[in-house]
């Protein structure tokens, strides 16, 4: 068995308190005597006492760890993110730990509570639709937290994000500029999501702006969560009733995926129709013969976001006072 706090604390004739302040380095800090201090690192040497890290760390108050909580893992878009996050991270000196909600609320909420359990320092979060319950808990400042890639407008937190509806109106007004597209659909999801809704205002933006009515008909939303049993049936249906459609507007990367494997499975011509995506994989635009694309600046936005959280964490730690942090990046278009 090794050498122990108390033992350390039975040789000198001091407390086990004092050995540990002395020995987490907050001697000064607790008012400690040098004399004492130097005594105990001295007696912890000759017994050759080796400090647990994590029992250090939480003596200090921290773990030097964070956590980041994505709706998927699989995703692209979501493992580049990680990615990102965790070379920030390391390089900072923090460890990361990583989980996916798998777009369930529910899940979501039960790995705030976790990592908050778990010590973690701060917390990096893509919410997908927070519950009360959670939004409630998490203002309660337990931890700092910085949302990416999506926000809520009424809840006090960093964030780094895209510019959602600038960019949907910029792809949509290029396909009816430049491609001559009149009757673009809408392709959709969780029009909840602050993200969503202001990616279907750029739609709807871009359309007024070009002289064309907006037309509900031509709007197909389905949940996240389910959209890959959903969309097929909705397309179905869709194409039977609106075939003088020439462009498609996709949201989601998800979703043009999911659609382009419809359209192969139904023999339908890809090339009949003009399409533009939020985001898209490489391999997509080599199908897809007129493919507008928003290329999301990815390692941007979790260098951002860990930057921030670290910051927040720093702040916390020294009791300064912290301002939440808004940063919008732009896309670039292909």
């Amino acid at each position: 068995m090794g050498v122990s706090l108390k033992d350390i604390a039975a040789k000198l004739g001091i407390s086990k308190t004092t050995v540990s302040w002395v020995l987490s380095g907050q001697g000064d800090k607790r008012n400690i005597s040098t004399e004492t201090q130097e005594r105990v690192r001295a007696c912890a040497k000759e017994l050759n006492y080796s400090l647990n890290g994590l029992a250090r760390s939480l003596n200090l108050g921290y773990t030097k760890t964070i956590g980041l909580i994505l709706p998927s893992i699989s995703d692209s878009f979501y493992a580049n993110i990680a990615n990102r996050v965790g070379l920030v991270a390391n390089a900072s000196g923090y460890s990361l730990m990583i989980a996916s909600s798998k777009y369930n609320a529910d899940k979501e909420e039960e790995l705030i509570r976790l990592f908050v359990e778990k010590q973690v320092d701060g917390i990096i979060l893509a919410p997908m639709k927070l519950t009360q319950d959670s939004q409630e808990y998490i203002q309660f400042d337990k931890v700092p937290l910085v949302f990416i890639d999506r926000n809520y407008e009424d809840l006090e937190t960093s964030y780094v994000i895209i510019d959602n509806k600038d960019t949907s109106r910029i792809l949509v007004d290029n396909m009816i500029r430049l491609d001559g597209c009149r009757r673009v659909a809408l392709v959709t999801c969780d029009p909840h999501m602050l993200t969503m809704d202001g990616r279907r205002c750029g739609y709807e933006t871009a359309l007024l702006e070009n002289g064309i009515d907006i037309d509900p008909s031509l709007c197909l939303s389905v949940h996240i969560a389910s959209y890959k049993d959903e969309l097929p049936e909705a397309l179905e249906k869709f194409l039977s009733s609106n075939d003088d459609v020439d462009g498609f507007f996709f949201t989601t990367h998800i979703l043009l995926e999911e659609t382009i494997k419809f359209f192969c499975t139904k023999g339908i011509d890809i090339g009949r129709y003009k399409m533009a995506s939020m985001r898209t994989n490489p391999f997509l635009e080599f199908m897809v013969p007129y493919l507008r694309v928003a290329h999301f600046p990815e390692n941007e936005m979790g260098k951002k976001a860990v930057e921030i959280l670290l910051n927040h964490i720093e702040s916390r730690q020294k009791g300064e006072p912290w301002r939440n942090q808004e940063v919008t990046l732009n896309c670039s278009f292909q």
